[in-house]
């Protein structure tokens, strides 16, 4: 069985909170390789061509988009294809994800989301549809040729920029000009009498081609030109390293009430970085977004707490926050957008491909109680057939930020046949234990693998090497520095042995306890009729 979350995202990434979405239901628990419905209630009049954004947070881990919806599915991986499915209900306003034939891997927190285009800000707008027609143009020279472009999903139409780029085989597409609210700018003033556009009431952008002649050739013989349509929503995007995740630092800050806490993010080009904080049982919510030097607030009342700043010279972005509450207990992500492209649907519809990029994420934690170290952290193993299993036990610590890896003998992480157990409250004062194995086969049972733990306390990291050694017959386990035990085979049998005796002293003297009292009970009458008579 798996527990699948699904709770409410209301403009999180959108420009307004005025549109609302509401998620259902809150929560879903199926065993494996059943199917999964998450709805998503949009508000919106023209629901048709809103597009809509399904995220998918896995525990301890940034937001990742996974797919996203206007008039047709966009999946982020190819390999998806058959996992992940969306449909809309126009009827009902209701955007619907499918995950299919679901694993343990799919547990994890979906969020829907979009981006609202209904404001004057400058701190992101929504994707569009840009449908170009015709699809291509035959003219003779001296000839006038006209291109139209339609745009959907955005209702500031006028003051949008339109961009309109010349594509000749063998060369980089060309930008011509581009058209706002006003007049059309160009690259080159030679440009003026052969090019032109202008804006419609139907959001459509016309552009013409002057006194046409052998170099206004594009894509075909016949003298066809293809001209690529480039919605600019903002000059807020980020274009540059692909898919470059931020590196976030620390993993983990642990705070007193009332003292401050400072988190920095650090990309590999300069970008517009937007914050967000992710408080237990929410969903994600924006802080602020760094226009140039300075800060812009979703809520002008978080000036008072949250500063942020940029690096001068390098792209490194600092978010501190003061006056630290219980309330402020919480994940805190970095996130910018990147540019992925102009992909061409057909029938000549291009889409501007635009992601949200998250980075690794630190956990915030205020509270008055102090850290503390792993008490004890082993490893145990287990032969079965041809396999061989490693558990690594650390246990007794806080807080309960921990992050544990297998490595090899090369120091590379191993991710194939691990399992990462769920973290448990081992006492009661709050402290906490976790286990992860590791599965080998016979061919690699010499091997020498290491579990290392990375903890606010301090990092350390277990090996199994000694395990393919024969214990000696005057010691059980093999102890080693850092607090940490090996034990082998024979000391495993022998905390069984010690446990089953355990149990069946606590059973015998429950059976003592029953004992005494029934012989009470036959006692307690006859001593009563001997005081009586």
């Amino acid at each position: 069985m798996w527990l699948l979350s699904a709770f409410i995202l209301a403009a999180v990434f959108s420009c307004s909170s005025a549109q609302v979405l509401q998620q259902t239901p809150i929560s879903i628990t199926k065993p494996e390789s059943k199917t999964v419905l998450i709805n998503c209630h949009v508000s919106d009049t023209d629901f048709d061509n809103v597009f809509i954004h399904w995220y998918q947070q896995r525990p301890s881990a940034a937001p990742k988009r996974i797919a996203y919806m206007s008039s047709r599915v966009f999946l982020e991986n190819k390999s998806d294809e058959g996992k992940f499915s969306i449909e809309k209900d126009a009827a009902k306003s209701v955007c619907t994800l499918t995950v299919s034939k679901v694993t343990l891997q799919d547990s994890a927190t979906y969020y829907c989301a979009r981006w609202d285009a209904q404001q004057e800000k400058e701190d992101g707008r929504a994707q569009v549809l840009l449908k170009q027609s015709p699809i291509s143009i035959t003219k003779g020279l001296n000839k006038t040729a006209w291109i139209k472009c339609k745009a959907e999903g955005i209702s500031n139409f006028q003051s949008a920029y339109i961009h309109w780029y010349r594509h000749i085989p063998s060369k980089a597409p060309e930008r011509i000009l581009f058209i706002g609210g006003g007049q059309a700018t160009y690259d080159d003033s030679s440009y003026r009498n052969k090019y032109s556009a202008s804006k419609t009431r139907e959001n459509i952008c016309a552009f013409s081609v002057n006194d046409i002649d052998s170099n206004d050739e594009g894509l075909t013989c016949t003298g066809s030109m293809l001209l690529l349509p480039v919605l600019l929503a903002t000059s807020f995007w980020s274009c540059g390293d692909g898919q470059a995740v931020p590196v976030q630092t620390p993993k983990l800050r642990r705070q007193v009430k009332g003292s401050s806490a400072r988190m920095e993010c650090v990309v590999s080009t300069n970008a517009i970085m937007h914050w967000y904080k992710h408080l237990s049982g929410e969903p994600p919510k924006r802080i602020l977004y760094m226009l140039g030097q300075s800060p812009v607030f979703d809520d002008s009342g978080d000036r008072r707490r949250f500063q942020a700043w940029k690096h001068a010279t390098e792209p490194r972005y600092v978010l501190t926050i003061d006056y630290l509450t219980s309330r402020d207990s919480g994940t805190y992500y970095c996130a910018y957008w990147v540019y992925q492209g102009t992909t061409a649907l057909g029938g000549g519809i291009y889409h501007c491909v635009f992601e949200k990029v998250f980075g690794s994420g630190t956990k915030l934690i205020v509270s008055s109680k102090a850290s503390s170290q792993p008490a004890h952290s082993e490893i145990l193993q287990k032969k079965h057939e041809n396999e061989t299993t490693y558990v690594c036990l650390i246990e007794k610590f806080y807080p309960e930020v921990i992050r544990v890896t297998w490595t090899d003998e090369a120091h590379k992480e191993v991710t194939d046949n691990v399992v990462q157990g769920d973290l448990w409250k081992a006492t009661e004062e709050g402290e906490y234990s976790i286990s992860t194995w590791l599965t080998v086969s016979a061919a690699n049972k010499d091997k020498n693998y290491h579990c290392k733990y990375e903890h606010e306390s301090n990092e350390h990291s277990l090996q199994t090497q000694e395990f393919n050694k024969p214990p000696s017959q005057e010691e059980d386990c093999s102890t080693y520095p850092g607090n940490s035990t090996v034990f082998n085979r024979d000391h495993l049998m022998h905390r069984t042995a010690y446990l089953v005796y355990i149990v069946l002293l606590l059973k015998s003297f429950i059976y003592y306890l029953i004992v005494l009292f029934f012989i009470y009970r036959r006692w307690a009458p006859t001593k009563h009729e001997g005081k009586k008579a």
